[in-house]
């Protein structure tokens, strides 16, 4: 008989075992029955032996019948398995061998659904099965940049149109604008003060290249100090119309103004600037110093009107000028001059200024200094016992009297109400002050008792009572000791006793002093408040010296040292500015306090190794969030999404803060 080839029982085995996982989910079940049966079969007749040897039909014995030879059954039961198979196969609606189809469709379901992290990091090259270690096969390089408070601050400029105004009064056709200049060392002061040489490191570092288009190689010192040259002709009007557009723009109130001056020092000889003097700097004897003007708003503590000084000239002598200064923008802003209150210092009034002050139709208010016998007169004409029956608030105590201004030789007075105030603070600090120079003092005469005197220069009786001079009664505190000197040289003696009569008459002026004011409409405890507030302008100046860094200044040149001046009051106005939007915005904080909560946020360039470059900013905490929300609208970059940018001279690949912000539009 015929032996099948392998080939063909393989084909049938296949053939039998998907018929059996596969027939009750197909349609025509009874005919893929009757066909595996019939397959079946075949198989059974070919392995079963049971094909006769011979070919040729013949007849059975006795009943006349044919028999058929394996070629004929062959085809028969070949021909019978085939057509049922076509008539379970159904064309119209089905493939031949749909079979296929469902094999493929469970080869691709394993290999997506089925296979683990794992597997899949199994098909990366060699050496890279974390997360980390794949992000870093795609990465080309990452370099991260300084974002500070440069989104919130640079806003601020753009809204007053800096760079536009000062290049209009200093148009230039350099690749390198002046304006963009100018705002460049004016956000290092606000965010980290560096000198003009260290300008340059500082931009490279943050995202100022990005955010002006003035590459960090060209802000170098001279490219700085040629812009401060530039602008130092247009100074005044650039700063006027700054500030008018910030008077307009933030609504500033001008009807409480406080005005002082102060003083900031240079490191250097100065021997050919006759305005850079030494002055009477307490903190910085022996350096020579300039000063400055300052008015600020009481409101919204905005400074608006500034005026570099010589470092000799007297606080006094300059009211006169800046009050013309002020009513000039006063004038211009439209605002009544009869409503405006100016707050000067106590070194600030005369009989000259107060007739100024009526003659401006302006209101003052000042303290007057407690040196003069008419001062101390008034000031013991009230007793202790009437001071404490009327007080002004939980601190202060004030009794009211007159006070008359004179000019005899004009032939001019005006008598003005003047306020006898007791301050309690005033009076613990001044006492404590003294209390503390009295035991230097003491200790100084001690010293040179116990192991000076009768010693080498000490020996003689002169240059001992030089020396006492010197070191205890030209000190404070000294006029109250009594020293004497007896003896010969060789064997002088000293003894010291304190003078309690001149200590009782000096503790009598203890935290008193003199308010006076030509308007008669504020109360006694308005008068107080008013004049507490001055320390508005200190704090203006504390600024100036603290987080901006005025001093000290080692440039030379007037105009460069105007012009960085002017960089300064820009970054001061700004600093102004922040406060005033986070108090409007709800949130009470100082500006010093907003820019350290950001003094290290930064942004993050990550470059592909297909060329493409990802823009990502650290993630906000929630302090920083509260702070964004008041100061409402930012700029930030585009990796965070967003709309299109708002701000003039915005570059395209930075944009506003995301949607989940709410920001209003800058117009």
């Amino acid at each position: 008989m015929d032996i099948p080839s392998v080939l063909q029982l393989r084909l049938v085995g296949n053939l039998v075992s998907l018929g059996w996982w596969r027939l009750r989910r197909v349609p025509a079940a009874p005919l893929w029955w009757l066909w595996l049966v019939t397959i079946v079969a075949y198989l059974l007749w070919l392995v079963g032996g049971g094909i006769p040897p011979y070919t040729e039909a013949t007849a059975a014995p006795g009943t006349g019948l044919p028999v058929w030879s394996a070629p004929a059954i062959r085809p028969a039961l070949v021909g019978t398995g085939w057509g049922i198979l076509l008539l379970a196969l159904c064309p119209a609606e089905r493939p031949l061998f749909p079979y296929r189809y469902q094999i493929r469709w469970v080869v691709h379901r394993r290999r997506l659904a089925d296979l683990t992290f794992d597997e899949l990091l199994a098909w990366l090259p060699p050496g890279v099965r974390t997360i980390a270690q794949l992000v870093d096969w795609l990465t080309r390089s990452q370099m991260a940049k300084l974002l500070c408070a440069i989104p919130f601050l640079y806003p601020i400029l753009a809204e007053l149109d800096v760079e536009a105004i000062i290049e209009r009064y200093c148009p230039t056709e350099a690749e390198v604008r002046i304006g963009a200049v100018i705002v460049i060392p004016c956000l290092n002061r606000l965010v980290a003060p560096r000198p003009l040489s260290g300008v340059a490191d500082w931009a490279a570092k943050t995202v100022i290249e990005e955010l002006t288009g003035v590459p960090a190689s060209k802000l170098n010192d001279d490219r700085l100090g040629r812009a401060l040259d530039a602008i130092y002709p247009h100074l005044e009007e650039i700063w006027v119309e700054i500030v008018g557009r910030a008077l307009l723009r933030y609504d500033i109130d001008l009807s409480l103004v406080f005005y002082d001056l102060t003083a900031f020092y240079f490191e250097g000889a100065y021997r050919h600037n006759q305005a850079i003097i030494l002055g009477h700097s307490r903190a910085h004897r022996g350096k020579k110093q300039r000063k400055l003007a300052l008015n600020v708003t009481g409101r919204e503590k905005f400074p608006f009107l500034y005026r570099l000084l010589d470092g000799n000239v007297a606080d006094v002598s300059t009211v006169q000028e800046n009050m013309q200064r002020l009513l000039a923008v006063l004038r211009e802003r439209g605002w009544p001059v009869e409503q405006v209150l100016v707050v000067g210092d106590r070194a600030m009034l005369s009989a000259a200024i107060v007739r100024a002050y009526h003659r401006a139709n302006l209101k003052y208010l000042g303290a007057l200094k407690v040196l003069g016998e008419k001062e101390q007169t008034l000031i013991r004409g009230v007793s202790e016992r009437e001071l404490l029956a009327h007080p002004l608030d939980a601190e202060h105590y004030g009794v009211a009297r007159t006070y008359t201004f004179e000019i005899p030789e004009e032939g001019w007075s005006v008598t003005e109400r003047a306020l006898i105030v007791l301050s309690r603070t005033l009076r613990r600090r001044q006492r404590g002050q003294r209390a503390q120079q009295l035991r230097e003092r003491r200790a100084t005469l001690r010293l040179i008792a116990t192991e000076r005197l009768n010693r080498r220069k000490y020996k003689r009786r002169a240059y001992v009572w030089e020396q006492l001079q010197k070191q205890v009664l030209a000190q404070p505190g000294g006029e109250f000791w009594r020293v004497t000197l007896a003896g010969e040289d060789g064997a002088v003696r000293l003894s010291w006793e304190l003078d309690v009569a001149a200590l009782r008459a000096a503790m009598v002026l203890d935290g008193k002093f003199i308010l006076v004011s030509n308007d008669h409409g504020l109360s006694g405890t308005e008068m107080v408040a008013r004049y507490g507030e001055k320390d508005t302008a200190e704090k203006g100046f504390r600024r100036l010296k603290g987080p901006i860094r005025l001093r000290p200044v080692y440039l030379h040149k007037e105009e460069r040292i105007a012009g960085l001046v002017f960089v300064n009051m820009l970054a001061l106005l700004v600093y102004s500015v922040v406060e005033l939007k986070c108090q409007r915005g709800g949130l009470r904080i100082t500006a010093e306090a907003v820019l350290k909560r950001f003094v290290y946020l930064a942004v993050i360039y990550t470059t592909f190794v297909d060329g493409s470059v990802q823009v990502r900013v650290e993630r906000l905490n929630q302090r920083q969030r509260e702070v964004v929300r008041a100061m409402g609208h930012i700029w930030w970059p585009v990796g965070l999404g967003g709309s299109s940018p708002a701000l003039p001279e915005c570059p395209v690949e930075w944009q506003e803060m995301p949607e989940k912000v709410p920001l209003p539009v800058l117009v």
